[in-house]
């Protein structure tokens, strides 16, 4: 149902908004950090599969775990598990949603093939690692996918302002990106790799920077649209948690000179914060709009 209701880009408002919550939020804010740890895992190993041995393993199980528990928030949101099996019994190239769920079910084959190889390599299988290189190539293209589908999925809808972000699939993977880079920076440090965790801090630090500013557009788009429908104050905390503490504070402390371990920690749950929060609004956003 569409409403007389204008948003300030000329928009109708449309007042039913999807069914989707708490599942939905998880689903994306999983998502990202089971195909952003991947796709860096991968990155790094296939660079340099005897420096990056030990974080990239690490990264495959952490990747593959995390997939493992956004599938079942995927099925959760369905409402009937069987609706799931129903999806995967063809692809529709066209549909985002069709897309989306073999893209999902690809990186969690791959994720568990790269975390399975792995395991192998750890046992002393050291002629694996060429194939664990393919498979990490592989699954890297379907985490990719993984990374931008749900921001193509949103802005195919006909929600307002959802609609108008052509960008939030890239958007969406430069948080994916981030998300996986912090997750790796932060088991370099853990296992004690404190030379590789100085490089990935650097990494870390750029990508963070990139990640502030395309959310900071993101939510600008999304002021101009809840400025109307919720106080000035939650508005500014959004705006506060998902820009300055989820990307540009972690941007700063990964770039500080000196260095203590735990800051990586610090660096990795301010992302996280942040990225769970964008997520939500990026969910709820529609049940505002829609709020008398």
């Amino acid at each position: 149902m569409v409403s007389d209701a204008r948003m300030p880009d000329g928009e109708p408002i449309v007042t039913k908004a999807p069914p989707w919550h708490l599942a939905v939020t998880l689903d994306i804010f999983l998502s990202s950090i089971s195909s952003g740890t991947f796709i860096i895992a991968a990155m790094l190993f296939i660079i340099s599969p005897i420096r990056w041995a030990v974080p990239s393993i690490l990264g495959f199980f952490v990747a593959f775990a995390v997939e493992v528990a956004d599938l079942i928030a995927l099925v959760a949101d369905l409402g009937d598990p069987y609706r799931f099996h129903h999806m995967l019994r063809m692809m529709k190239f066209r549909s985002p949603m069709s897309l989306g769920v073999w893209l999902s079910s690809g990186l969690a084959f791959f994720a568990f093939l790269a975390s399975a190889i792995s395991f192998l390599i750890t046992r002393g299988n050291l002629n694996l690692i060429g194939a664990l290189q393919i498979v990490a190539a592989i699954g890297a293209l379907f985490a990719l996918g993984v990374a931008m589908y749900k921001g193509v999925l949103f802005s195919a809808t006909a929600q307002p302002v959802w609609s108008s972000m052509r960008w939030l699939g890239a958007d969406l993977s430069i948080s994916a990106g981030a998300c996986g880079i912090t997750m790796m920076l932060a088991i370099a440090t853990v296992i004690g790799d404190f030379t590789g965790a100085l490089t990935l801090r650097f990494a870390a630090g750029c990508i963070l920077t990139i990640d502030a500013v395309a959310i900071a557009l993101v939510m600008r788009h999304i002021n101009r649209a809840l400025a109307p429908k919720i106080g000035r104050v939650e508005l500014i905390s959004w705006n506060v948690v998902t820009i300055l503490i989820g990307a540009a504070i972690p941007a700063v402390l990964a770039f500080l000179p000196r260095y203590f371990a735990a800051i990586d920690l610090i660096i990795l749950t301010l992302t996280l914060a942040g990225a769970f929060t964008f997520k939500h609004i990026l969910v709820m956003l529609p049940h505002w709009l829609s709020a008398e």
